[in-house]
């Protein structure tokens, strides 16, 4: 035997020691690439500026907006989410700010629909998902967050309300420039009076007219189709097959007035994340949804 031959003979006796200790590497490597995927949190905005109290029609006070946003970031942070609000200041930031608000201040709308329409500006600014701070998770879809769907295009989760939306920057800045352009067909701007428009108004027109894209799905619960009061019955969700659809639900003012579930001392703006902490986890309980994994956390 030569002196080459014993040495690849070595090799062949190293490698293949070795080789269990290299599988076990790459497994590991493997492993710890798949945690961080799951661990990874995607991120869900909300926009909030705070409007004068002489001109709130929700009867709101600081505190009671507070609170609502406080649980805003606790549920959906609990949900796995990185939860984060944006202001004017972020908006300000899209270096069209100025001609896109004077165009929105010449719609004459209350300071709520304004509020409203600049929401499209900061998310022009970061892109991703974004939903009302009265919108809530009710099962865990993180995977849909880690994604933009439809190539970025703008997608809507309620029945006809971007009450939770999502589209790349240019998709919020595209769907801006139409709502904009929608409005000022609905709205008389040579008038004092305030006009009665808004951004969902705007959405059925896109919906039902526009050569824009806007996809829309119907997994946001609105607050009022939970038609019976907590605690639920037992049977609540098995004779409500649809709603396991739904990925989040949404106490906007007007569902928190419908609604059956909730006590009709509370039917008001002003409680509606005191309700959304009684409500959410009597459906998890009798509707046996999984809002978090917890071995995702």
């Amino acid at each position: 035997v030569t002196m080459a031959q014993q040495a690849t003979y070595l090799r062949l006796v190293f490698w293949f020691l070795s080789l269990p200790t290299l599988l076990s590497l790459e497994n590991s490597t493997a492993s710890v690439s798949k945690d961080d995927s799951k661990r990874r949190r995607p991120i869900i905005y909300t926009y909030f500026e705070r409007i004068p109290e002489e001109r709130r029609f929700t009867d709101m006070t600081d505190e009671d907006d507070d609170a609502l946003l406080q649980y805003w970031k606790l549920s959906w942070e609990s949900a796995g989410w990185q939860p984060v609000v944006l202001g004017r200041s972020e908006a300000e930031e899209h270096p069209q700010f100025n001609l896109y608000n004077n165009e929105i201040k010449s719609l004459r709308m209350d300071d709520f629909s304004e509020n409203a329409f600049r929401r499209y500006i900061a998310m022009a600014v970061k892109g991703g998902w974004m939903c009302d701070y009265d919108v809530f998770p009710l099962r865990d879809f993180r995977s849909k967050g880690l994604e933009l769907p439809y190539d970025g295009k703008f997608a809507i989760y309620d029945i006809v309300s971007p009450a939770l939306a999502v589209a790349d920057r240019d998709g919020w800045e595209t769907t801006l420039q139409a709502l904009l352009d929608d409005a000022k067909m609905h709205v008389n701007t040579n008038e004092s009076q305030i006009n009665l428009w808004s951004d969902t108004l705007g959405m059925i027109q896109l919906l039902r007219n526009s050569t824009v894209h806007v996809k829309n799905h119907r997994q946001v619960l609105p607050a009022n189709m939970l038609a019976e009061p907590i605690p639920f019955s037992e049977d609540f969700c098995a004779k409500r097959q649809f709603r396991k659809k739904h990925i989040a639900i949404h106490f906007s003012p007007q569902t928190m007035l419908e609604g059956k579930s909730i006590l009709p001392e509370r039917r008001l703006p002003r409680y509606r994340a005191v309700v959304a902490r009684e409500i959410i986890p009597h459906y998890e309980t009798y509707c046996g949804v999984k809002i978090v994994d917890k071995e995702m956390m």
